[in-house]
């Protein structure tokens, strides 16, 4: 629910990734259904970020970017990123964005 990934994402400013602490703040939930939830929640905001930017560029552009990243693998940068808690270009800003989205809504 918009209540839980906001409990999620406010604990998780506050824990990075201790998924048991952050567990503890939403009622039913395991520490790995909490670490999943992020992880979907990161997932799609790092999707929408990229297209994002990609949708600014003219299309050549994004293409000889692509050809030459083919040899760098996107999930080896995906998963050492998040043991680091971070995502590679603005931190965690994308959390306190999330946190602002998620509260208008429930208001």
């Amino acid at each position: 629910t918009p209540a839980e990934d906001l409990l999620l994402l406010e604990n998780h400013k506050k824990y990075s990734n201790q998924w048991a602490k952050i567990a503890k703040f939403i009622p039913g939930r395991t520490e790995n259904m909490v670490k999943n939830r992020f992880n979907t929640i990161y997932k799609k905001k790092r999707d929408e970020i990229k297209t994002s930017k990609n949708l600014r560029k003219p299309l050549n552009e994004v293409i000889e970017e692509m050809e030459a990243d083919n040899d760098i693998d996107p999930d080896v940068l995906y998963n050492s990123s998040v043991e680091r808690g971070s995502l590679n270009n603005g931190e965690n800003d994308w959390i306190d964005e999330m946190i602002a989205q998620l509260s208008v809504q429930m208001s």
